[in-house]
C-alpha cells in the first residue's frame, strides 16, 4: 500500500509557477457526504481569491472510466487537496485519488498535496505520516 510508506518531503520543492503549466490550481478530494462542508469551508472561498479549482461534477468528461478521470484531474492539477474526514476514509475512490496523489509526489518530487484533517476521531497511521510531512516551503 503506497499510503503505509514513509514519504520524506524535505528534498521537495513547489512547482515554478512559470515552469509548469496546469489547467487547475487545485483538485479537492472529497466523499460525497461531505459535499456542503467542503464547498463552503474551501471551494468557494478559494474560488473568490482566484484559485482555479476542479469540480469533478463539471470538470470530469461524461462516458469515461472513474478511474481514468481520477488520473486526468490529477495530472491537470497543480496541487491535490484531500479533505480527510471519517466518509472519506470509508470511499474508495477517495483513497484511489489519494494513492494517486502520492504517486504523483513521489515521481515528481514535488510537494503537490495539501492533506487537510477535518472530523476524525481517529486518523490512521499510514496516514499520519502524510499529514504531519507534507509541508509548503
Amino acid at each position: 500500500n503506497i499510503l503505509s510508506q514513509k514519504v520524506d518531503t524535505r528534498h521537495y520543492t513547489k512547482p515554478p509557477a512559470d515552469k509548469v503549466q496546469y489547467k487547475y490550481d487545485v483538485l479537492p478530494v472529497y466523499a460525497e457526504h461531505d459535499k456542503d462542508f467542503v464547498e463552503q469551508t474551501f471551494l468557494i472561498p478559494l474560488a473568490k481569491y482566484g484559485y482555479l479549482v476542479l469540480n469533478h461534477h463539471l470538470n470530469f468528461m461524461p462516458g469515461n472510466a472513474i478511474a481514468d478521470n481520477i488520473l486526468i484531474a490529477i495530472s491537470e492539477s497543480r496541487f491535490v487537496m484531500p479533505v480527510i474526514t471519517e466518509n472519506f476514509l470509508e470511499s474508495k475512490y477517495c483513497i484511489y485519488e489519494l494513492e494517486q496523489s502520492v504517486l504523483k509526489m513521489i515521481k515528481k518530487k514535488s510537494a503537490c498535496i495539501i492533506p487537510v484533517t477535518a472530523d476524525i476521531k481517529h486518523l490512521p497511521e499510514c496516514l499520519k505520516s502524510l499529514v504531519t510531512s507534507v509541508i509548503l516551503e
